[in-house]
């Protein structure tokens, strides 16, 4: 693969890397690997190759959000204040050797170090953990040319998917599973994310089946999705390149459909259970910009998230009930629950200049965005 493809990172996290080519990923852990919970992650050398549009910073952001399921994350603008104060450079083993003693007495068990470079014109990314007592690295992985997520997989110890996938992608009951982990569902692997007690896909469901494996049947004809009463989705615009960012839309027909949205363990949220993450956020220090916490840094017109938690909201826009006019991509966030409200039912909206999240009601013949939430134990 040539270097000169551009390859971009939404610090959101709303997109993979999945411009890169599949290759190898190498994964070395140390023979006396010490139990580690609490790292910092830092960005380390960045030498990306011409035209990638992708560096340390980027990944170590990504970072943070992959290895919650292993780790403790510690704020690092805590570790990066100390060592701008000590004027420190950074690249080279002084940095690291620095950093990780400045990490240790900031109650870390060990730095977590993000590299971009460029071998030969491939793309290189490299990841490694050095403890905070002996400065030994524990492990490191190292890709070229390689989706993004494959680096992590090898990190988590998932070099095949633990799963069972029927002739449809639909993943089998017993699939085993940790928050933060991945988890595949009609052919799509989906990023996940703990906040709270609670377990979200961190993207919008795309999917073209039902968890029983049917189909769900794609409109797009404006009257003819006016006029249903039955479940459907589409594309926004009815474009497929769409999907890749903001999912599909489906209307809530769909959402209550038997056959269920979501995959088997999961489901749309409830009424209930959207209000349960604003409360979490909202006592996190978000009480008036919950809205704001929870969207992507990129994709809106204004840019105005800050992606606190990992949720990645985006602006799907929405598909109108009268007449089947899509609107207010790049604008509107908007999400079903599964309650219904009378004759209508409950959903949420994040405008681009709204820094909260409005709890409204609609048509059920609406297209709107889905999340699924992970079922209780």
């Amino acid at each position: 693969m040539s270097c000169s493809f551009p390859l971009i990172l939404m610090l959101a996290l709303a997109l993979p890397f999945t411009s890169w080519a599949q290759g190898e990923v190498q994964f070395n852990r140390s023979q006396s690997a010490i139990q580690i919970d609490r790292v910092f992650v830092l960005a380390g050398e960045s030498n990306p190759c011409h035209g990638v549009e992708i560096d340390a910073q980027a990944v170590a952001e990504y970072a943070e959000v992959r290895l919650l399921s292993q780790y403790e994350i510690l704020e690092r603008k805590h570790l990066e204040m100390i060592l701008k104060e000590q004027s420190l450079g950074m690249s080279g083993l002084v940095f690291e050797d620095q950093a990780v003693e400045a990490g240790c007495l900031q109650g870390s068990e060990g730095v977590v170090f993000c590299e971009v470079g460029c071998l030969a014109g491939q793309s290189m990314v490299k990841l490694k953990l050095v403890d905070c007592k002996e400065s030994v690295q524990q492990w490191s992985a190292v890709g070229i040319d390689v989706k993004i997520n494959a680096i992590f997989d090898r990190i988590e110890g998932k070099h095949a998917l633990n799963q069972s996938l029927g002739e449809t992608g639909v993943a089998a009951k017993d699939q085993t599973f940790s928050c933060g982990q991945d988890w595949t569902f009609d052919d799509y692997a989906y990023r996940t994310v703990q906040i709270g007690d609670q377990c979200w896909f961190s993207e919008n469901l795309r999917t073209t089946v039902y968890a029983d494996g049917s189909s769900i049947p794609e409109v797009t004809d404006n009257g003819t999705w006016s006029g249903l009463s039955t479940g459907a989705r589409c594309d926004y615009d009815n474009d497929a390149s769409n999907v890749a960012t903001y999912g599909r839309l489906y209307n809530w027909h769909a959402v209550t459909d038997a056959a269920e949205m979501c995959p088997s363990g999961w489901h749309v949220p409830t009424d209930d259970e959207w209000t349960a993450l604003e409360t979490h956020i909202g006592a996190k220090g978000h009480r008036f910009s919950v809205g704001t916490a929870l969207k992507s840094i990129s994709g809106w017109v204004n840019g105005n998230g800050t992606d606190d938690f990992g949720f990645s909201a985006l602006p799907g826009g929405y598909r109108s009930p009268d007449d089947g006019r899509f609107q207010a991509d790049e604008y509107d966030g908007n999400w079903w629950s599964s309650s219904p409200k009378g004759d209508v039912t409950w959903d949420r909206r994040m405008g681009e200049h709204y820094p909260g999240v409005s709890r409204s009601f609609a048509n059920p013949k609406y297209g709107l965005s889905v999340r699924c939430l992970r079922d209780a134990d």
